[in-house]
């Protein structure tokens, strides 16, 4: 009969700021682990934020997170870097 294994799934998020065009990332880590604490897979989903995006379905710290990094600069460079790459199409 062969061995039973139990994996384990492990999540956890990190988060990214940028701080020059008022972008957040929320970066989601995955691993799989079996019995012994051998990483079966590992896998990382990067998702942005963009300064324009609707906040209201985030959990508070990354709405915190956003609001820091939106100042009133970063959105000013934000919307002149969008309005060249619509020039540009």
């Amino acid at each position: 009969m062969p061995e039973t294994v139990t994996l384990t799934r492990e999540s956890w998020k990190s988060l990214q700021a940028d701080g020059q065009y008022g972008r957040v990332f929320v970066i989601t880590h995955t691993v799989l682990v079996d019995d012994d604490g051998n990483v079966i897979r590992a896998k990382k989903h990067r998702r942005p934020i963009e300064p324009d995006q609707d906040l209201s379905k985030e959990p508070v710290v990354i709405r915190r997170i956003c609001e820091a990094v939106r100042t009133d600069e970063a959105l000013a460079r934000y919307n002149a870097l969008r309005a060249a790459e619509g020039a540009e199409e």
